[in-house]
This record gives structure tokens, C-alpha cells and sequence, in this order.
């Protein structure tokens, strides 16, 4: 349902904002052994949690594990948890796409015997001890759509079945077709040489075309069923609705016009809330889409600014996962070991450190679930989410279109206002001080939403001098209120980092050789990284020196040895740590590769001055330059090495890097530092003369800033005169900021 602009779920009739985490059932009863009753406990721990619904794994081989014979004693289980603890479920629909792959676990093995239902890939028929034998058949084959989209009508009817039987509660609100589809044309198919056993061609896009002709066919299956949810499938994906750049012309918004799906939901795995704040903002761009956040880590500490981020815009938020799989964790590779763990709980379902702060927001969240479905992000106020972590001492004037809030805390509270049209919710999930304004307010109350969408008073509260709420810790507050007239909005400023002074600190650019040798201490090429098959040059022609990047000269790495040898790239380690402050969220590199046709996938790895790792994340990358950018964990105080992995496949490839910042931007740059506007004069000129930096301008009363590179200002004033000097103490780069553009210099 779309109302005011905000597209929202409802169940029963009744608004209804999805806020989830995944039970792993498939790997709960195929890896850990587990029971059906073993699994009771994961209900009881997500309601603890205060979620509102759980994502389960439905494979295909769970209901029909020989052909024809169809049981769902499982599913049934699964139903009567849900009713019983009070949630409702996502589906998975696990079958046969699930990144690219079609696993013996999860599909019924009469579909992996016939070799022309399958494509020939590099590893067929190994063996993987998370989800079996490896294969992938050809999803779109008329015979395999018609069984898959047979049991997926029986599976549905037999949950309306199954709900009539069960006082009609409707425990099942969406299906999720098949798991991150788009995987299999973006990387499965170079990775893994992905091909017809008959040698016809196949190409990426018509692997593309195929993975939707399959999802649509499947999700019109679950539609026609007589049990009716909503259908979506999940994206991998944190740049919003840009094209995959390893698929011409594929979108994610290809998915949301087909028939069959009624919205897409992505998995960012990222743990900053500016990431969020803009993908939500984008894919709430979609007419009459839901958007949802379908996975993202519940191990990251800043989960609940996550949560709190992506709802105050619109969005709903499932929390992957609720629990890891111990055998997931003890089984993984040892690169991995540290990453396999993506629990809000311990895989025994133990409390960790940062799930006390997820139940707090999710008590609130929840306890106003029909007001917080159907509240315009502009009605929608957040409380201390300008960081990636809430701020211990923490003030703010937040306007909605009605209602000014001044919120107050001393004790790191987290929270949230929403402005309805004649009464306001506030809840805060430590103490803290509201100042309303704008308006007469009156009759304070605590309470809850119950199942039915209704408001149920608790108790009554208390406003000082009519205006002021002293909220206690984990108390939904209604309180019934007369505007004074309208306020402009300014709740989206107060979602994510304000970016008021956007400033770049320059790392490294390749262009001057003794800058660069100033920044580097020495590459990793005679310990771990000793292959010499591989070439590295910090100091390479620009093979294209348009579009974003016309710098003259960048680093390469080229060569191939093993497709196994992902980790082989430029493993740079800084002469001197950069130490990082409050502005510094976010590495920016350029990159791009000659060669698109494998696997383009191309990671980093920051570890701080001990050598410790402190995040890993990959993206792909395109045959034209491109900027890429790799969140810094919140909590992080220095990097001291910047390992970029380059994930060589094939013999001839050559990855490229240039011009690495750091900003706090989550967004790509369109346009490097370094580059002019060809044909346009420089609003202004850069030299280092001893220890100064002398600035010469084209323009009268240039405004001018200089950072050094902690990001320290060290000089703003207005130059009235052609020319200025500004002295400074340290040898370094420091970056000088005008009206329009942004120059380095460095001092030696």
C-alpha cells in the first residue's frame, strides 16, 4: 500500500514495518544436526530480541525429497513456533538459484541426475560440506520451472490449509524468490566458466534474462496460490540502483517490473549508517516499492543505529542472523574464520555485547509498529544517529512538519519522535530530555500498539510546564497535540553524518614519485606476497586518461598464477599510520581492469598499526575507470596498511589504482581530485614555497580553507589580495579547499 508517498506492508489489514532476523533452518538441520524441537529455542531468542517476524529457509528438497512426494511436517513446526511466540515469516524459498548455484541439499536430487537439465561449470559436482554437491542447472528449463513451480503452489496451498486448520492468523507474509538471483550472470558465470554442455553460446546477458524469466515464473506460481503474501527477492548490492557493472544494461530495477515480484530488497553488508541512509533513499525512489534491507550483518556493534537509520526513511530491516550455525563457524576456511560469524547472538545463543542496544530500539519500534509503518521519513524524527555509533552526551533540535523536538541525553539514548496529525509518539531507549514546541500539547500516556493496530494505555505521564518530557528508558510515550502552524523538515539532515564541509585527506596518487616513496613504506613482496608470476609498478601510464581520472600515471598489478590466489594484489604498507578522526568513514581508490570477462571482483583489507585486519570489503569493478568506496568500522583509530587484493583469474589481466583518499562521502566520486575541467580557468593556484604554502587566485575574495592530513583545519580566511602565503610547521600534503575545487600540495 502507497500513502503520502510511503509504500508499506500490512498483515491482517494492519500497517505493518518489517523488522526481522533469519533462523538459518537449512543449515540448523543439515549441518548442525539439529531437531525441530532443537529449534524451538531460535523462536523463543527472536522474540526475546524483540523482532516482529523471523526469515526462514524453505529448501525445495525439505518438501519434496523424492519426486512427487511431497511432506510438510517441518514446515507445520515452523508455523505453530510462529504462532505460538507471537511472529510472523519471511519465506526463503531456497531452490535452484541460489547465487549462481543449484545445491544438493536444498533442491531433490531427481533434478541434478538429468546432465541436460544442468550448464557444465569448472567445479560440477564437487562437494561443499555447508550445502552438498555443487551444480547449476538451467533454472529457466521448461520441465524444471514446471516442478519447481508445482511445489511452490503446494507448498502454499498447504500453508492456507494449514491457517484456516489454526484460527486464521496468517503467520507467513512474504516470499522470498530464490536467494541474491543476480549472482549468477554478475559473478558465477566467469567464476566458474558457466556454460551449456552442447557448446551454444551463452553470454552474461542471457544469464541475466534467464535468472528473470525463472523468478518470474516462480513468483506468479506463489501468487496464484490461494494463500496470498507478497513476493521479493534480495540484491546484492550497497550503490543503489546503478548497473551491475559486470552485466551490460542489467538493473536491479529489472526485477521489480516483472510480474511475478512485487518489490526487491537488497544485502548490503556494510555497517555504516550513511551507506544505508542512501541506498534507502534510492530504492524508495521506486514507485510502489517496498524497500528492505533483506540481510545485513548482526554482528556489527552499530546494528541498531542501522536499524534505527533505515526505518526513520522508510525501510524495513532483516538482521542476518539471528544465530550462526556452529558448523558453519568451525567448518569455514581459515581466511574466513574471522567473518563467518554474522550473529546477533552466539551460534549458543548467547547475549554479545551490542545485543542489548538491538533489543532497545526494537522495543520501541515495535511497540508503535503501525504508526512507525505508515510515518513519512519527513514526519519521522531519529534521535542520535548522526554517527555510526550514538553519541554518550548528545543534544539536538530536530524539526518535523508540525512539531519541533529538542532532544537531550546524557546517557547515550537512542530514539525516535513521530509526528501523527493530532497526537506525537516519542520513545528513547535510555533517559533523556524532549522539549516539544510549536504547539499546545496535552494528555501524556505510556503504552503500547497491540496485535490489532490499537493503542493500549499503560499508565499516565507527565509534561513539565506543558512542554517538556523527561522519557524514561524504554517507554512508548502518546502524548495528544494542537500545531501551531507548519515547520520545514529537516528529519533527513539528522539521519546519517551531516556532511556540512565535505574534505578530502589525500593518501596516495602515484603522480609524483617522491610524494608517493614519502607515503609508502615498502609493498609486501617478500614474505606472504612472494609469487613471481605477479608485477606491481607504483608508477604506470594511465592507460585511459578520460572520463573520471586524466592523471598521467597509476599503479598496476599484473600476471596470473592460480585462480585460487585471490589475496595477490598491492599491499601497501604507510610509512606512517594515518591516524583517523571523527571525519575520516571512508576510503575512496579508483580502480578499474582490461579485462571484464572473469571474475572482476577486487577487495581491500584495512589493518591498523599493529597488523591487525579491521574490515575486508569487496566490489566489482569495470574496464573503465571508476571510484570505489570501503567503509572504515566505526570504533577503527589508525590505518597503517591498505592491502588491496586484485583476484587475478587469467593470464594478461592488469588491475589499475589511482588517486586514494579518504572522506566522509559515502558516495563514489564522479570526478577525482586531481582532475581539472578541460577548458575551464583554475579558480586558483598552489605552490610550496619552504614552509609555506603560497596560493595564487583568479578570482576577488576566495574563501580558504587548509587541511593537513588528520583532516586538521590549519587555516580559513578570505583572500582579498592576487596572492597570499600561509606559513606552516610540518613537512606533509595538505589540501587546499576554495570556492569550487580542491588542490594538494605538498611541503617538504
Amino acid at each position: 500500500m502507497t500513502q503520502n508517498g510511503k509504500t508499506y506492508l500490512t498483515v491482517n489489514n494492519v500497517p505493518f514495518p518489517v523488522l526481522g532476523a533469519q533462523i538459518r533452518l537449512d543449515a540448523l538441520l543439515n549441518c548442525d544436526n539439529k531437531t525441530m524441537a532443537d529449534v524451538e529455542a531460535y523462536f523463543v531468542k527472536a522474540k526475546e530480541l524483540g523482532v516482529n517476524c523471523v526469515q526462514i529457509p524453505i529448501s525445495w528438497k525439505m518438501i519434496e525429497s523424492q519426486q512427487d512426494i511431497f511432506t510438510f511436517d517441518k514446515v507445520d513446526k515452523i508455523l505453530e513456533y510462529a504462532n505460538k511466540y507471537g511472529l510472523k515469516i519471511e519465506l526463503l524459498w531456497f531452490s535452484t538459484n541460489m547465487i549462481g548455484d543449484s545445491f544438493s541439499y536444498l533442491v531433490p536430487s531427481y533434478l541434478l541426475y538429468p546432465a541436460d537439465k544442468r550448464f557444465v561449470r569448472n567445479n560440477e559436482g564437487s562437494f561443499w560440506n555447508y550445502y552438498g554437491f555443487q551444480y547449476t542447472l538451467i533454472f529457466d528449463d521448461e520441465w524444471i520451472l514446471q516442478r519447481e513451480t508445482d511445489a511452490v503452489r503446494k507448498l502454499m496451498n498447504h500453508i492456507g490449509e494449514w491457517d484456516r486448520a489454526n484460527n486464521l492468523r496468517h503467520p507467513v507474509i512474504s516470499v522470498q524468490v530464490h536467494n541474491e538471483p543476480d549472482g549468477f550472470a554478475r559473478w558465477r558465470y566467469s567464476q566458474l566458466n558457466i556454460r551449456y554442455r552442447d557448446s551454444r553460446p551463452f553470454s552474461k546477458e542471457e544469464a541475466w534474462t534467464m535468472t528473470l524469466r525463472a523468478l518470474d515464473a516462480v513468483g506468479k506460481a506463489v501468487k496464484d496460490s490461494e494463500y496470498k503474501v507478497v513476493t521479493r527477492t534480495n540484491i546484492v548490492t550497497y550503490a543503489g540502483l546503478k548497473d551491475f557493472p559486470e552485466v551490460a544494461g542489467a538493473n536491479p530495477e529489472d526485477v521489480f517490473n516483472l510480474e511475478g515480484i512485487d518489490f526487491i530488497s537488497y544485502d548490503p553488508y556494510v555497517s555504516s549508517v550513511d551507506i544505508i541512509k542512501n541506498n534507502t533513499l534510492e530504492f524508495n525512489a521506486i514507485p510502489g516499492n517496498y524497500t528492505l534491507i533483506a540481510e545485513n550483518k548482526g554482528t556489527y556493534e552499530n546494528t541498531a543505529s542501522l536499524i534505527l537509520t533505515a526505518v526513520a526513511l522508510g525501510s524495513g530491516y532483516d538482521i542476518y542472523d539471528l544465530a550462526t550455525s556452529k558448523f558453519f563457524i568451525d567448518n569455514t576456511s581459515p581466511d574466513f574464520k574471522d567473518q563467518i560469524d554474522h550473529g546477533v547472538y552466539t551460534w549458543d545463543l548467547k547475549e554479545k555485547a551490542h545485543t542489548a542496544s538491538v533489543r532497545s530500539i526494537l522495543k520501541g519500534l515495535t511497540a508503535a509498529f503501525p504508526e512507525v509503518a505508515v510515518c513519512p521519513a519527513a514526519d519521522f524524527a531519529p534521535f542520535n544517529i548522526n554517527g555510526q555509533q550514538p553519541e554518550l552526551v548528545c543534544s539536538q533540535t530536530i524539526n518535523t512538519t508540525r512539531v519541533r523536538y529538542q532532544f537531550a541525553t546524557t546517557d547515550g539514548a537512542m530514539g525516535f519522535a513521530l509526528t501523527r496529525d493530532n497526537y506525537l509518539l516519542v520513545y528513547a531507549t535510555d533517559a533523556a530530555r524532549v522539549q516539544l514546541s510549536n504547539g499546545t500539547f496535552t494528555d501524556a500516556v505510556c503504552g503500547h500498539y497491540n496485535e490489532e493496530g490499537l493503542f493500549v494505555r499503560e499508565k499516565d505521564a507527565s509534561l513539565v510546564d506543558g512542554q517538556v518530557l523527561n522519557a524514561e528508558k524504554g517507554v512508548l510515550y502518546k502524548i495528544n497535540y494542537t500545531p501551531t502552524g507548519a515547520l520545514v523538515s529537516n528529519t533527513i539532515d539528522f539521519t546519517g553524518t551531516r556532511v556540512n564541509d565535505k574534505v578530502e585527506y589525500p593518501l596516495l596518487n602515484f603522480e609524483d614519485e617522491d610524494e608517493t616513496n614519502d607515503m609508502i613504506s615498502h609493498l609486501h613482496t617478500s614474505d606472504w606476497q612472494t609469487n613471481p608470476a605477479y608485477v606491481r609498478n607504483l608508477f604506470t601510464i594511465n592507460p585511459d586518461q578520460s572520463g573520471i581520472n586524466t592523471t598521467e600515471r597509476c599503479a598496476s598489478f599484473a600476471g596470473y598464477n592460480s585462480g585460487n590466489e585471490w589475496w595477490y594484489g598491492l599491499d601497501i604498507v604507510l610509512r606512517t599510520p594515518v591516524q583517523l578522526t571523527d571525519n575520516m568513514k571512508f576510503v575512496h581508490a579508483a580502480i578499474m581492469t582490461n579485462n571484464t570477462s572473469v571474475d572482476v571482483n577486487r577487495g581491500l583489507i584495512l589493518l591498523n598499526s599493529g597488523g591487525a585486519e579491521m574490515v575486508q570489503t569487496w566490489h566489482p569493478v569495470s574496464g573503465e575507470w571508476a571510484d570505489y568506496v570501503f567503509p572504515i568500522p566505526s570504533g577503527a583509530t589508525n590505518i597503517g596498511e591498505l592491502r588491496f587484493m586484485f583476484n587475478h583469474k587469467a593470464g594478461g589481466q592488469i588491475t589499475y589504482l589511482d588517486e586514494v583518499v579518504i572522506n566522509n562521502d559515502p558516495n563514489p566520486r564522479t570526478i577525482l581530485a586531481g582532475n581539472d575541467n578541460v577548458g575551464e580557468a583554475k579558480e586558483f593556484y598552489v605552490y610550496a614555497a619552504d614552509r609555506n604554502i603560497k596560493i595564487v587566485s583568479n578570482t576577488n575574495s576566495l574563501p580558504v580553507k587548509i587541511y593537513n592530513l588528520m583532516g586538521q583545519q590549519i587555516f580559513s580566511g578570505i583572500m582579498h589580495e592576487h596572492e597570499t602565503e600561509v606559513p606552516v610547521i610540518n613537512p606533509e600534503i595538505y589540501l587546499v579547499k576554495g570556492h569550487k575545487t580542491v588542490q594538494k600540495v605538498m611541503v617538504q
